[in-house]
């Protein structure tokens, strides 16, 4: 059984051998990570993923790869998340990056707080120019939300949101969960979806009693030819 962490961070990779590694290191590179775990999900690619990962796993202790046959990102999400033993886990794309800083401050709040979500925003990169996206660098920052760090209800995030701008969120990278909340309330990805996390993150909004925002850019998100996005 491996050792109980605060934090899991599940990452699903298939053919990113390009991305994975400055993923990796924007993980490594926060501080406290040496007290979370990472699960790496190999979704049967045919590149040199696999041994990326199996390299960074014999590198690093807190590191662990699961190969498997490819059934997608959903498949892969479901598998990470019934190996976590992690109290939160934190569902990271393999081709995107987190500011060090900022992610360190979600590993240490993750060993104190018992909210069922932790909530927080991310900056736009795009790939042609390897520069932070001005023209919608909000697109994904709970632009509908006061920019103070607070606790609402699931239910309150949504109708903010959506009172507000119209709109809401619906991006699972954008938080780290309780991993009793999602296992107990059957929370889990739809396979065989794309955009799946459309459908799974107004059921979680809906279902959380606590949810804390952190309005803090912390996550990296990558736009670039060729992904399912």
């Amino acid at each position: 059984m491996p050792e109980r962490k605060t934090l899991s961070v599940i990452i699903p990779a298939f053919n990113v051998e390009k991305y994975l590694a400055e993923g990796l290191d924007s993980l490594l590179a926060s501080e406290g990570i040496d007290e979370a775990e990472l699960i790496i999900i190999d979704d049967g690619s045919f590149d040199k993923t696999g041994e990326i990962a199996d390299k960074y796993a014999s590198d690093h202790r807190n590191i662990r790869v699961i190969h498997k046959e490819n059934e997608g990102p959903s498949a892969a999400r479901n598998t990470g998340l019934a190996e976590a033993s992690g109290t939160y886990v934190f569902f990271f794309d393999s081709d995107d990056m987190v500011v060090p800083e900022l992610f360190s401050k979600v590993i240490e709040l993750t060993k104190s707080a018992s909210d069922d979500m932790l909530l927080w925003d991310s900056e736009l990169l795009y790939e042609t120019h390897n520069l932070l996206a001005p023209k919608h660098r909000d697109y994904f920052a709970h632009s509908g939300l006061e920019k103070v760090e607070r606790t609402y209800t699931g239910k309150g995030i949504l109708e903010t949101q959506l009172r507000n701008t119209g709109d809401f969120v619906a991006t699972i990278w954008l938080g780290a969960y309780r991993r009793e909340f999602l296992m107990s309330n059957e929370l889990f990805f739809e396979k065989d979806l794309i955009h799946e996390d459309e459908l799974l993150l107004p059921r979680i909004f809906i279902t959380a009693k606590s949810v804390h925002y952190i309005p803090e850019k912390i996550y990296i998100y990558r736009i670039r030819p060729g992904s399912i996005m």
